[in-house]
């Protein structure tokens, strides 16, 4: 075992990564297909220390997956044994990766790797992560970014009280209709709907993409 606080780092023993098909209980309608899954690729990061980190990412395309979770394995070969800190992993391995391109699946596959390993240290030193990033843990305004994607009018009203039921306040609505006034009308009703829901005292938004 290394005492990967004191190493400055941690010397990572394994790995092993999960691709699953994730239902979604609200379909995404996108211009170019209606989306009722995510592919996702769960990250365990297991270190000398006996600490495993975790992380996940949305893949995109199940092959998307595939291909993170190889780059991901070929990065652990290259490090095992060796004491590792998130800033020299990324630096090694973005020259072990350079001319393959550290973009898209090799990028998502570093940020993982990157994720697992602070939220190891996070665990070692017990702290929140958000502490030792140098913030504190606290409550913070959100929104419901599922569904509401391209519909049509009725719909659309149904699913924004809907996900309002969930108590968030606020929702994403998507854009991306064929015409300026069909997108308008969209926002309009969303809009329309989250009143009728909350009320014009009540916390309530509608934000666009």
């Amino acid at each position: 075992m290394t005492n990967g606080l004191s190493a400055g780092g941690q010397r990572i023993r394994s790995l092993t990564t999960r691709g699953m098909m994730v239902p979604l209980k609200f379909t995404l309608g996108t211009s170019a297909a209606v989306v009722k899954a995510v592919p996702l690729l769960l990250v365990d990061l297991l270190n000398e220390d006996g600490v495993t980190g975790r992380a996940y990412a949305f893949c995109y395309r199940p092959s998307g997956a595939v291909a993170i979770s190889s780059h991901l394995f070929e990065a652990v070969d290259l490090l095992k044994g060796k004491d590792s800190t998130p800033f020299d992993v990324t630096q090694a391995l973005s020259r072990q990766f350079a001319l393959l391109g550290v973009t898209g699946s090799v990028r998502m596959a570093l940020s993982l790797l990157d994720m697992a390993m602070w939220d190891a240290i996070a665990q070692m030193r017990r702290v929140p992560l958000s502490s030792l990033l140098g913030s504190s843990p606290k409550s913070l305004r959100a929104y419901d970014s599922r569904g509401l994607g391209l519909m049509e009018s009725d719909r659309l009203a149904e699913e924004v009280r809907a996900l309002l039921e969930g108590g968030l306040g606020a929702v994403k609505l998507r854009l991306g209709y064929p015409s300026l006034s069909e997108d308008l009308a969209a926002s309009a009703r969303t809009s329309t709907a989250r009143k009728a829901c909350c009320g014009p005292s009540m916390l309530g938004r509608a934000i666009t993409s």
